[in-house]
């Protein structure tokens, strides 16, 4: 199996057969639909909020990105987290993920933007161990190098 990558232009070699194709062509497909999220992602915007409740913050935040929040219940009340409990207080200029960052980190939180088996994406929110014990466990997927 041979993959050839090129950032200005896409070529793809292989020598096994459609499998793979189909496999690079998926992940290839995943980073389209998230180069139309990402301007958003990274796009700074005025956040003023005073004592929000975090579970509105976070549907707010995802419907700018335009892509569905889904959370794990399951983890998040493993850890007696509630969202709806939670208050947020912010006024600056932020994007998306500086904004969802400093949520993760100061409540112990993890975000991501992950795509379903339909390649469509949504926003993940769960507990930061979850969070990390995913990373972890994906992390030796990459994109094929040249």
């Amino acid at each position: 199996m041979r993959f050839s990558w090129d950032c200005a232009v896409v070529r793809l070699e292989y020598t096994d057969g459609w499998p793979y194709v189909s496999c690079f062509l998926c992940f290839l497909a995943l980073c389209f639909l998230f180069l139309d999220v990402l301007p958003a992602w990274l796009k700074a915007i005025p956040i003023e909020t005073e004592e929000a409740e975090l579970s509105t913050l976070l549907n707010a935040v995802a419907e700018k990105l335009g892509v569905p929040l889904f959370v794990s219940t399951q983890a998040l009340a493993s850890e007696q987290i509630d969202l709806e409990k939670i208050l947020y207080t912010r006024n600056e200029k932020l994007s998306p993920f500086r904004l969802l960052s400093s949520i993760a980190e100061k409540y112990e939180l993890g975000f991501d933007i992950r795509a379903d088996e339909a390649g469509k994406l949504f926003l993940w929110g769960t507990t930061k161990n979850d969070a990390e014990a995913f990373r972890k466990r994906f992390a030796h997927i990459r994109p094929p190098r040249q």
